[in-house]
């Protein structure tokens, strides 16, 4: 068997070994870097549905592709046509562009990488027809050097294969019947299944960069923060990879904490503790006047003589949780929690990075009166969390995962999210079959790894129970009417149980209506949302409203005491 149909576990041997990188640092642009987007339209092509591994033996990758169609980057290819072939397609699809690299590039000798915010789920990328990287499952971004293989100063072209197929060794997981009634199926028709509740959205979701480090650049940063008293304290420590006798070893980073144009301090070494006196915490909303205050932490990697290799600056939160003795604290107040599960989902672009849509969402969260989300149930895209940082939003942030690839998977995760004030929890999986015996051994093992990743957060995971185990529910389900009432009756109940230490929010399922794969559970997709899939207000946004208005006001006039 080939690529095509079921996804193989030995991709290596199929196609080569790739380096595999996952990506570090978000791209950004400073005094030694530079960052190209490659948005935009690219082609796109679906391989024939009875000859799923045409691409790879006619290798498309290494010519133009033909028969193509334009896709938009970052979106979903689902909703993007007008033909349920591309809708419902299960296998591998390509996409191409052409890109131009400056000569400069070649001429300053540095390093060049191409990444990809998230790609769903499985992609293998090729740049001028060599295999640059490989990566499994969506939702979280990877990378790999093209330094060697670009062509500078003339075009290049980047192409890349995707496959949904859900396997039960994918991420998330699913099964695949390969159809040989023609009478009912075209040839070679795929049917894949799946138990989660949304539609299986696929394609290139979130940006697609290309960018720059010096020979001897920073490679990472990992910042925690705490509070003692009214001072603030980041502990820093930052690896990079160095070429020659570049840098000194025992000053080789410079470090400085900035709020606003002003220099607050300055430290020597890769890693380090800084003390602010009289420190600007990072807030939720409703709990500050100021929330969502971060200072600007610049790194410098220096010579020995003296110059600056490279420069990247993080935006960091300070404050401190605490879950150890009952309940939850950030900066030595409890915190209470209201807001929602969300999805990445909307009209057309499916999970596609939406930018009008992000800030439309987080105006709803403001309106509304809540001070977080899950992102459930996978990883949302780096720039909704950047902005969950600048607003004072608290994230419960959620792995896509289960079995083998679980602990891979969280490790990418905590990798990604690790510096972010806004991320409170690590949320291990949703709705997981806990009941099995081999659950606790499992979630036992799974724990402890990620607290060895990152202890600075609780870890927790969602469960869930049938409507029919509620007795308190009306005649008729599923109505605007009966949502609230039934959001009410849930009121009641926790009202009662805030006055326990151990209860520490609520968020209601779901922020907005969301698609779903085609079946008679579920007419037109998901209608669980406080708002349409179009991002306007139902009658139980407008019952939430006064509730969390409520809630909030209690927070603001204990913050008006202090």
């Amino acid at each position: 068997m080939g690529h095509g149909g079921v996804l193989l576990d030995c991709f290596c041997v199929l196609l080569g070994c790739a380096v595999i990188t996952s990506a570090l640092l978000y791209p950004q642009e400073s005094e030694t870097r530079e960052v190209k987007p490659l948005d935009g339209v690219w082609k796109f092509r679906l391989s024939p549905a009875d000859k799923p591994d045409q691409g790879f033996d006619e290798e498309w990758y290494n010519n133009e592709l033909k028969e193509w169609i334009n896709m938009p980057v970052p979106s979903s290819f689902n909703d993007i046509t007008v033909h349920a072939n591309v809708r419902d397609y299960v296998g591998w699809v390509w996409y191409q562009r052409d890109f131009f690299v400056p000569k400069r590039w070649q001429q300053d000798n540095i390093g060049v990488y191409l990444r990809f915010g998230s790609v769903h789920y499985t992609a293998i990328v090729y740049v001028n027809g060599h295999l640059v990287t490989e990566h499994y499952g969506g939702h979280l971004p990877f990378q790999g050097e093209v330094t060697n293989l670009l062509n500078y100063g003339v075009s290049n072209r980047v192409s890349v294969a995707v496959n949904n197929t859900l396997t039960t060794h994918t991420i998330p997981q699913g099964s695949v019947l390969h159809t040989n009634d023609t009478d009912m199926y075209p040839k070679g028709y795929i049917l894949n299944t799946y138990t989660f509740d949304f539609f299986n959205y696929a394609g290139i979701h979130r940006p697609v960069v290309l960018y720059t480090v010096p020979q001897s650049y920073i490679d990472d940063i990992t910042v925690q923060t705490d509070v003692k008293g009214e001072t603030g304290i980041i502990k820093y420590e930052v690896s990079h990879n160095t070429v020659g006798n570049d840098v000194n070893e025992s000053d080789h980073c410079k470090v400085l904490l900035i709020s606003g144009s002003k220099i607050l301090l300055e430290n020597i070494g890769c890693s380090g503790e800084l003390r602010i006196t009289s420190a600007k915490l990072w807030w939720p909303v409703y709990m500050h006047v100021s929330p969502g205050h971060r200072y600007k932490l610049q790194v410098f990697l220096v010579s020995q003589d003296g110059n600056y290799l490279d420069i990247y600056s993080l935006y960091v939160g300070i404050r401190k949780l605490d879950w150890k003795n009952g309940g939850l604290k950030l900066n030595h107040k409890a915190v209470y929690l209201r807001g929602f599960g969300k999805h990445e989902d909307s009209n057309i672009r499916g999970k596609g990075l939406d930018f009008p849509l992000i800030v439309r969402d987080y105006n709803l969260i403001e309106w509304v009166g809540a001070n977080s989300f899950r992102t459930s149930h996978y990883p949302y895209a780096e720039e909704i969390l950047e902005m969950a940082d600048m607003l004072g939003i608290m994230v419960i942030d959620e792995s896509p995962a289960v079995n083998l690839e679980h602990k891979r998977v969280m490790e990418e995760l905590v990798q990604r999210d690790k510096n972010r004030a806004c991320v409170i929890m690590w949320s291990l999986s949703n709705e997981a079959r806990t009941l099995r015996q081999q659950a606790g051994p499992y979630y036992s093992e799974l724990v402890n790894y990620t607290k060895s990743l990152d202890d600075s957060r609780p870890i927790t995971f969602v469960t869930n129970q049938g409507y029919n185990v509620d007795n308190a529910l009306p005649a008729f389900t599923w109505t605007e009417d009966f949502q609230v009432d039934l959001m009410k009756r849930h009121f009641k109940a926790f009202d009662i149980l805030r006055k326990e230490d151990y209860f520490i929010g609520e968020m209601i399922w779901n922020f907005a209506d969301f698609a779903t794969r085609q079946d008679y559970t579920r007419v037109v997709g998901n209608h669980k949302g406080m708002f349409t899939r179009e991002r306007q207000p139902k009658e139980s946004a407008y019952a939430l409203r006064a509730r969390f208005e409520l809630l909030a006001e209690e927070e603001i006039k204990k913050v008006s005491k202090l």
